[in-house]
């Protein structure tokens, strides 16, 4: 995902008609014509369906989205399930403020790291925030234009069989333990 690792740190085009425009060209740079399976986690789960609705089945054989962002993050009185925008402003002001000890906390809390449990090593949560320290400074600010306020109603559009799993916890515990909805849907 631009932004992300040792991807381009664009400063722009953080949206995900971009983003599935990014794997649609990488498909064809690497002359991959045939349909593909694609996994997205988090933000990616928004790339996949985004890609999906785009460039239909035609291209994807199947599709994964674990702990996505799909359908919408915030909190409405249509999703009432989401996330207050209190929260989104706190994260925000958080990374503003000093955005790796943000990135250190973020991490504990998403891994589900506590006194009594840590289901992944010291390591495993220094290497997820390396991950996010190599990401452009810009980019771990747009998340939250991109992530929770972009809605992604594409779950019904989903042409391909499709697996969406969330979870309660850390991902270390939640993935490919809780698998909500098990969909084959054909377009």
């Amino acid at each position: 995902m631009r932004g992300f690792g040792r991807s381009d740190q664009p400063w722009d085009g953080h949206d995900y008609d971009t983003y599935a425009d990014d794997v649609a060209a990488i498909l064809e740079d690497a002359g991959i014509a045939e349909p593909v399976a694609l996994v997205g986690f988090s933000m990616g789960g928004g790339e996949v369906a985004r890609f999906l609705t785009k460039q239909g089945k035609q291209r994807v054989s199947k599709a994964v989205l674990i702990s996505s962002v799909v359908p919408y993050m915030l909190k409405t009185d249509d999703n009432p399930n989401g996330v207050p925008q209190s929260t989104f402003d706190e994260m925000t002001q958080g990374m503003k403020k000093d955005r790796a000890h943000f990135f250190k906390g973020f991490f504990k809390d998403f891994f589900g790291t506590g006194v009594v449990s840590h289901p992944v090593s010291d390591e495993v949560e220094m290497n997820a925030w390396r991950q996010t320290m190599m990401a452009g400074v810009d980019r771990s600010e747009q998340w939250r234009d991109t992530s929770p306020l972009e809605r992604l109603d594409e779950r019904s559009a989903m042409p391909v069989s499709s697996i969406a799993e969330h979870h309660d916890g850390g991902i270390a515990r939640g993935c490919f333990v809780h698998v909500l909805r098990r969909t084959s849907v054909t377009g």
